[in-house]
Parts: C-alpha cells; structure tokens; sequence
C-alpha cells in the first residue's frame, strides 16, 4: 500500500513538472486569437531573425534609441517590420501596417505572449504594457506597434 501511495505521488509530481502553464492563460493554445508573430522568436540576433524572416535591407540609424553610436536598421517583409540592433542585440521592434488594437486588452496574445491588464490604455491611440516578458514596454498604436527591449 505505501509503494502504491510513493508511486502516484511519483506520478502525480511528474506530471505537473510537465504541464505548460502558458497553456491556462494563452488564448493563441486556445484558438480564439491568430497571432501575428511570435515576438519571443525575433528577441535574438540579426542573423537568427534572417533566418526567421528572410532577407533584411540593412542601413545605419543614427537617431533615438540609438543615441550616440548609432545601431543597424533592419527591416524585413518589405517594411512590416523593422527592428533597431544595438551591438548586436535588438532595441526595439517596430511591426507596421497592423489593425487597431488600442481598445483590444487581450492584444498581447497577438504576439504570442501572456494576457494581462494594460498599464496604460488611450483608446484609439494606444495601448501599453510595461515589463512583458523580459521586454521592457509593448504599445500598440492604431496602425504599428512598437516592442522595446
């Protein structure tokens, strides 16, 4: 009876060690929101994300966030998305030609992430999180998003 009762313990452990806690609060595993890209999959290196994305037109960014060295632009589908390297990292992403999703609480799982609350909401205009994920800000704007790292 005790080897019985140490088995199902065993089991038990073992299978909530498994289980995907993103699974309970992603809509995406659900199928009630399409995602427009995986944002966690194009956090890594220019060339990790070429391979992503394909082709990048690459040209030099001297303005804000890149202030004083400067950083790479690369931008990917032709202008949708555009992401700022700054030694070798990205600094910000910028996903262009998007529906408004300013009134949208849930947009998050759009880029595959998490649902939570907002921590600041302006509709029609945008919507933002803070500390997403290792991702320091997530705004949606009527018509782009912008995601800084």
């Amino acid at each position: 009876m005790r080897n019985l009762l140490v088995l199902a313990i065993l089991l038990l452990f073992n299978s909530c060690q498994n289980s995907d806690p993103k699974t309970v609060e992603d809509p995406i595993q659900k199928g009630s929101i399409e995602m427009i890209i995986d944002i966690k999959s194009i956090t890594r290196s220019l060339e990790e994300t070429t391979e992503l994305l394909g082709v990048a037109t690459i040209e030099m960014h001297s303005g804000y966030p890149c202030e004083p060295k400067g950083c790479k632009r690369a931008t990917f589908k032709n202008g949708e998305i555009e992401i700022l390297y700054f030694e070798g990292l990205p600094k910000r992403i910028t996903i262009n030609n998007t529906k408004d999703y300013t009134r949208d609480k849930k947009a998050l799982g759009y880029l595959g992430l998490p649902i939570r609350e907002p921590s600041f909401i302006n509709p029609g205009t945008v919507i933002r999180w803070n500390n997403v994920e290792g991702l320091r800000e997530v705004s949606f704007f009527y018509d782009y998003i912008i995601i800084d790292l």
